[in-house]
């Protein structure tokens, strides 16, 4: 007689089906097979049910593999079915003897295994993927050898590459550098044509040069490979062997002279953090370029100024009339650096002339340590400047941290001035009485969000996760929004809050989201990019009373965006 839980494992009431997954497993009475089908069944519930009872089943990668690719097929809008074969395949990789099992069948099975429904090429290629929420060293080695076995040559080698350096052993570190040393010197594989690949460069003449290509491999993997192996490098605390350093610096600098602006945004993103003189000259061009972007100058600029000549580039930025994107980042690197001399005289001598969001930013660096702060008060006693700087919020809580006797010279230089709640109250007051006035196009306020906005903050399922998510704020009223627009520090979450870093050198870093990667310290900057510090580097760390959002969006934002925008907001109520 046929057991009655196979006929309720097929029926559609979710309920029966996964109360027979149950009874089936529980009793032993269903085969590997029985389960995967059930992962086609059309109730989610029930082929999360069968995931779960396969885990304790199986345990081996082949299998793993069977589930992962069933539940690809089978459910592809059911992503958290996918996420748990993933989820359960990773389990299972964590013990070391799977990916001695993976590597037996990749080994044995140079074909199409009999065990697996997928070429051997495709098997690795997903336990390599899986593999990288494997923080082990098994892990890496088995991503060392996918990559010595594809010659570098996946798609994800990059991201396979900084895996591996990150968590293998330290001394199987010289065999990851091998790998990348002896496939830059291997000669371009030549098309059907008899042309090298392509690499969106001209190919070099000499093959065994250090920034040869890697068998052939576009200037986007290799920047990709230069890149991850540099990263992991700087995570652990160690520098890049010399061989490797030459090779990586010829790839990053040969990526600056793209002319393909997608790649020139990952190649000023990959050589931000890196210390190599060779990328200077590049980057100084982008910068002084007017055909450029603001935002490509504003990389290139971020870029430089680890460099012993970064001030000086960062100096002849902050003059150049030609954008006030390239003005206003360079006088906020330079702010990061008033422990430098030059670089104060710098700032004090453009605070006088300065539009007022730059001289708020100038203003802000200068009052963060005593020297340049009594220098800066100094030319606002003159009144070659205005006092009113000293109200605005990042000014005012620099302030705050320096001796009584500047903080008494700065309360004398505003005793007469309105508070700067009160002055912004005024402006609120009027921006609401505006906006109500106005006929406001929601449409066009999507896309100053989209400019604005979408950096930091997500809004329907769109934007960035550096500031709080703005799903339903339109509930918060127009006054409400207006206010936290134009005073963002007034309302401030503390999960929000910036921290302030600085370092033994006297630089000083600012952002959200801090977390410790190996030897460094890592946080979110106002632009939405990581920086780094080496931890032994850090004299103090501060959390402060500020957000990371910008006060200028009052003399930033027009006001017809300004109303847009507010319309765009309120009009997301739930």
């Amino acid at each position: 007689m046929a057991d009655p839980s196979f006929a309720m494992l097929r029926d559609n009431d979710p309920i029966l089906a996964v109360t027979a997954v149950k009874l089936l497993t529980e009793f032993g009475r269903i085969d590997d097979a029985e389960l995967l089908q059930t992962l086609k069944h059309p109730s989610a519930a029930v082929r999360r049910a069968a995931i779960e009872h396969f885990a304790n089943r199986s345990t081996r990668v082949s299998a793993w593999i069977h589930v992962l690719l069933t539940s690809e097929k089978a459910a592809t809008d059911d992503t958290e079915l996918t996420y748990m074969a993933r989820l359960m395949m990773k389990n299972a990789l964590e013990k070391g003897r799977e990916y001695r099992a993976a590597r037996d069948l990749i080994e044995e099975n140079p074909g199409i295994p009999s065990k697996l429904p997928i070429t051997t090429a495709v098997f690795a290629e997903r336990v390599a993927d899986v593999s990288l929420a494997v923080k082990t060293p098994d892990a890496a080695e088995f991503l060392l050898g996918h990559l010595t076995r594809t010659k570098l040559a996946t798609p994800r080698a990059g991201e396979y590459l900084r895996h591996a350096a990150l968590h293998i052993a330290p001394e199987r570190l010289p065999a990851l550098a091998a790998l990348l040393t002896t496939e830059g010197r291997a000669p371009a594989r030549p098309t059907s044509t008899g042309e090298a690949s392509p690499t969106g460069t001209t190919p070099p003449e000499d093959p065994g040069r250090a920034g040869a290509l890697p068998s052939g491999l576009t200037l986007p993997q290799r920047l990709a490979l230069a890149d991850g192996f540099a990263q992991a490098l700087r995570q652990r605390g160690m520098r890049l062997p010399d061989e490797v350093a030459a090779w990586t610096q010829s790839v990053m600098t040969e990526a600056l002279a793209t002319t393909d602006e997608a790649l020139l945004k990952r190649a000023l993103e990959s050589v931000r953090e890196t210390k190599l003189d060779a990328k200077y000259e590049p980057l100084d061009r982008i910068i002084k370029d007017p055909k450029r972007t603001g935002p490509i100058r504003a990389a290139a600029l971020e870029a430089v100024a680890n460099l012993d000549l970064g001030p000086a580039a960062l100096a002849g930025a902050l003059a150049d009339a030609s954008s006030m994107t390239l003005r206003k980042r360079a006088a906020e690197l330079l702010a990061q650096m008033t422990g430098n001399k030059n670089v104060q005289q710098t700032l004090l001598t453009a605070l006088p002339t300065a539009p007022q969001e730059l001289a708020v930013a100038i203003a802000a660096g200068l009052a963060k340590n005593d020297a340049s702060c009594a220098a800066l008060l100094a030319i606002l006693e003159s009144g070659k400047a205005a006092p009113a700087l000293l109200r605005n919020p990042l000014v005012a809580a620099a302030l705050e941290e320096r001796p009584q006797p500047l903080r008494d010279r700065a309360a004398a230089l505003t005793k007469d001035l309105p508070p700067e709640d009160a002055r912004l109250d005024g402006v609120i007051a009027k921006r609401v009485e505006a906006f109500r006035a106005a006929q406001p196009d929601a449409a066009h306020g999507a896309q100053v969000f989209a400019q604005q906005c979408a950096v930091c903050h997500k809004l329907k399922n769109t934007g960035g996760n550096i500031g709080p998510a703005l799903d339903g704020i339109g509930a918060r009223g127009l006054h409400r929004l207006s206010e936290d627009i134009l005073d963002p520090n007034r309302n401030v979450d503390p999960i929000f809050r910036q921290t302030v870093i600085e370092t033994t050198d006297g630089q000083t870093f600012a952002g959200v989201n801090v977390r410790v990667e190996g030897e460094l310290l890592t946080l979110t900057d106002a632009t939405g990019k990581p920086v780094s510090v080496p931890r032994a580097k850090v004299k103090a760390q501060t959390l402060s009373k500020l957000s990371l959002m910008p006060t200028a969006f009052e003399q930033t934002l027009p006001a017809n965006d300004f109303n847009d925008l507010l319309a765009h907001l309120l009009r997301t109520p739930n």
